[in-house]
């Protein structure tokens, strides 16, 4: 059996998981200008790439309808935003920073009175300041600003609202911080982190005593969220504030990176391996994955 790997042969992540999977031929796929449907021999694709490159969603989905299992579901990770998250965690009883969605720019001056300007007053009152404004399909940190009074709120709407559709969220005080890595949607593992922009977060070596006695409840909540979205490989975000309430700040990072380097040894070794043995997973039981079609 055959497993593809999307993924540059020199990432050290890859070269480890690929390690573990000594039983499968593996394939560092390419792709030029491809006949469709898009055919191949894999039984299992992982997938850390494609979410950059147009070319490549729609290669993965080809493939996906072909039979192989593409980690992640590219037809999951790629309808996920910050508002499919926000629905989502409503639905499940997390909680989740208030949120208001801005409209873009509307070039069309015939239907203004469908789309008009935001009442920036109603707004802040429902969200507070300081606040965090950001695109709504928005990615790691781009285009992300802390506010703090009305006029900025409106300098940065005028300045982006030809690019994006800008979504304002209530700024979480927080105490701790977890990321929570989730794979095969039950095996969970949360690691203190401090989030900083840019890839300069770090992850810190630590017990899980600040949230001991909500432990099993966040796992639960995790993985529950996990299976909801489709999500083979998820890095969540959670945070406590000072009353000791959890919030979730991401639901969703499809391709989490995973650097040697920053993460801890020991977490970064049952990474290693919970990836691999959801690979193997996959490959061996010959899943599918899920799809809105049925063919």
């Amino acid at each position: 059996m055959k497993i593809g790997i999307l993924e540059s042969k020199q990432d050290p992540f890859i070269q480890d998981v690929a390690a573990r999977l000594g039983d499968f031929e593996l394939d560092f796929p390419s792709f030029n200008a491809q006949q469709v449907p898009v055919r191949g021999d894999w039984v299992a694709i992982i997938d850390r790439i494609s979410f950059s490159n147009t070319y490549l969603r729609e290669i993965v989905k080809n493939l996906s309808l072909g039979g192989a299992y593409v980690l992640n579901n590219p037809f999951a990770a790629f309808a996920t935003n910050k508002l499919v998250e926000l629905k989502i965690c409503q639905a499940l009883g997390i909680s989740y920073p208030r949120s208001v969605l801005l409209p873009n720019q509307f070039w069309r001056e015939d239907l203004g009175e469908i789309v008009r300007e935001p009442d920036f007053d109603a707004v802040v009152s429902h969200v507070g300041l300081p606040c965090v404004v950001k695109p709504f399909d928005g990615y790691g940190w781009e285009n992300v600003f802390f506010i703090s009074s009305l006029p900025e709120l409106k300098d940065i709407y005028q300045t982006k609202k030809q690019d994006h559709v800008l979504l304002v969220q209530e700024q979480i005080r927080y105490v701790d911080y977890y990321r929570a890595f989730c794979i095969n949607k039950r095996d969970v593992l949360f690691i203190k982190w401090v989030p900083r922009p840019f890839a300069m977060g770090q992850y810190l070596v630590s017990d899980l005593k600040p949230i001991e006695s909500q432990l099993g409840a966040l796992t639960q909540q995790t993985t529950v969220l996990n299976a909801v979205l489709d999500l083979d490989v998820n890095a969540v975000e959670w945070c406590i504030d000072e009353t000791g309430k959890t919030w979730m700040i991401e639901a969703f990072n499809e391709v989490p990176d995973i650097d040697k380097k920053s993460i801890p040894e020991p977490y970064y070794a049952w990474i290693v391996e919970k990836f691999a043995n959801c690979v193997i997973d996959k490959a061996v039981t010959r899943a599918r994955n899920k799809s809105i079609f049925t063919l």
